[in-house]
């Protein structure tokens, strides 16, 4: 079947395959971080008691034939390709072999389902470089999107979690808590992503079909941490948690590495050795489930994932709203009509009423981390929104020509200056600085810049993207959550949005498009 790609990029963090690996991945693993040597001997030692091996290598290796296989049994002829952040085979050597096999445009699979700046845009950073460093002719590379509740992870890490359950029998294992074990991230980072919640909710799916009934409690809990020990990261730690749970006098824990859907080290170190030791010194029995990457279930949804970036998909046709991240229903279940320059129908829009707004109001309010955000982080949304939108350019200049009349310079000019206007955005975030004011008095007076809060914004028919990133970029830099009212004649540009958003690790609420009229 022909497609509009020539291939399919499978990227993953990469892992040593030996003892003379271990020290070039570290180096690669910690470039840029101030590491103490001694730190950097410690987790080689760990590495170096696996013989230096990390299981993610491996893993990737057996998706691809079985992704492969899985594409050509739905009639895809597309070769598939693996590359790592950190470990051979680089990313960029990997982009530079698909140039040379003549791929032009490849769709690319994360080994993370979830959305954060490590497992999401940091991954498209690395996708960038590696372009860059291959040259003008390397291939364009679409991400597909996160997947953190696709049925082929949430049944598989559900089975595995019975199985896990049945290793602790029905003595302990009976009244076992469920831990859903994630990588723990900077608190300040996760304010500003979907990650926390993704996991949350993954965990929850998975509890809910492994355990119906609700017999074993279970909660959410954080491994691997990193960095300097003054920064807040996303807590319980499982060790800390274990302990707590057997004072409480729970007798066995049955742990889901629902972070981690690819096999790798950190399930190996941090959960195995380390968790299960602190397990058995509180007289806790542990049991963990396996990773899911070598089920066919996994290798059948990467397949699905492909599929509806190349097939028109059955999907819902209701015109939508975006409110907390996500596509809604308006309330009044209506739509309004959008017509070309010339009168001719090119879509449908929500018609959206007091309701919808003040259900983006309760969106926006409940993102209050945006505002507590760190100015960095919310320049680095702003940044990835505006790469994702220049990748797009082309559908958008289409879209902007056939809804309004304008010309294609007119449209290329319009999508150019609102890319612009998100980087500028980006730029400011964290340079709109206080001032110090010396009172009569003695003494200073501090004088800081703080987001209003919750902003609406109800936008001109003139330039309807340009005007909408103008008016919105500035005041989501600054830390506040908004609520865009688009161009009621030429609304079709912000709900193209919606995708580019989808992806851009913004968080769910903080800038909410209720179409309609004004």
């Amino acid at each position: 079947m022909t497609t509009g790609y020539d291939a399919v990029l499978l990227v993953a963090f990469g892992g040593p395959e030996g003892p003379d690996d271990v020290e070039p991945f570290l180096a690669r693993v910690t470039a840029g971080r101030d590491i103490a040597p001694e730190r950097l001997a410690e987790v080689g030692a760990r590495y170096l008691t696996a013989g230096g091996v990390s299981p993610i290598n491996g893993r990737l290796r057996a998706l691809v034939p079985a992704v492969t296989a899985d594409l050509a049994d739905r009639g895809y002829d597309l070769p598939v390709f693996w590359g790592n952040r950190n470990a051979p085979p680089l990313l960029a050597d990997t982009v530079a072999g698909m140039r040379d096999a003549g791929i032009r445009r490849a769709l690319a699979w994360v080994a993370s389902p979830y959305s954060s700046f490590s497992t999401c845009r940091q991954y498209r950073e690395d996708l960038d470089t590696a372009c860059a460093s291959t040259g003008p002719d390397a291939p364009l590379i679409d991400r597909i999107r996160p997947h953190h509740d696709h049925p082929g992870l949430i049944e598989t890490a559900a089975d595995r979690l019975t199985e896990a359950l049945a290793v602790l029998g029905n003595g302990p294992g009976g009244d076992a808590h469920l831990l859903f074990s994630a990588h723990s991230i900077p608190c300040d980072q996760a304010t500003i992503c979907d990650y926390a919640e993704q996991i949350d909710e993954a965990a929850g799916l998975v509890a809910g079909r492994a355990d119906p009934a609700g017999h074993h409690s279970w909660d959410v809990v954080w491994q691997s941490r990193s960095g300097r020990p003054g920064v807040p990261w996303l807590e319980p730690d499982i060790g800390d948690r274990i302990d707590a749970l057997a004072a409480d006098g729970v007798r066995a824990v049955a742990v889901s590495p629902i972070g981690f859907p690819v096999e790798n080290f950190e399930i190996a170190w941090d959960l195995d050795v380390e968790a299960a030791r602190r397990a058995q010194a509180a007289g806790v029995a542990f049991s963990r489930a396996r990773a899911v990457d070598d089920d066919p279930r996994f290798v059948k949804m990467i397949g699905d994932l492909v599929a509806e970036r190349i097939e028109p998909q059955p999907v819902d046709r209701t015109a939508k709203l975006y409110i907390g991240g996500a596509q809604k229903r308006p309330d009044s279940g209506y739509s309004a009509p959008v017509c070309a320059a010339d009168g001719a129908l090119l879509g449908e829009v929500a018609a959206g009423n007091r309701k919808d707004i003040r259900e983006a109001v309760e969106a926006a309010q409940k993102a209050a981390g945006w505002r507590s955000a760190s100015a960095h982080n919310r320049a680095q949304v702003l940044y990835y929104i505006a790469e994702n939108l220049e990748v797009r350019a082309g559908e958008f200049l289409a879209r902007l020509m056939a809804m309004t009349g304008a010309s294609r310079a007119q449209a290329a000019r319009e999508v150019r200056t609102s890319i612009a206007r998100l980087f500028a955005a980006a730029a400011w975030a964290d340079k709109y600085e206080g001032a110090v004011h010396q009172p009569p008095l003695r003494g200073i007076a501090l004088a800081l810049n703080e987001p209003l809060g919750v902003i609406g914004i109800a936008c001109p028919d003139e330039q309807p993207l340009l005007a909408l990133l103008s008016l919105a970029a500035p005041a989501l830099a600054m830390g506040n959550r908004v609520i865009v009212i688009p161009s009621e004649r030429h609304p079709l540009s912000a709900t193209d949005l919606y995708q580019v958003l989808d992806t851009s690790d913004l968080p769910g609420g903080a800038l909410n498009i209720v179409t309609g009229g004004r």
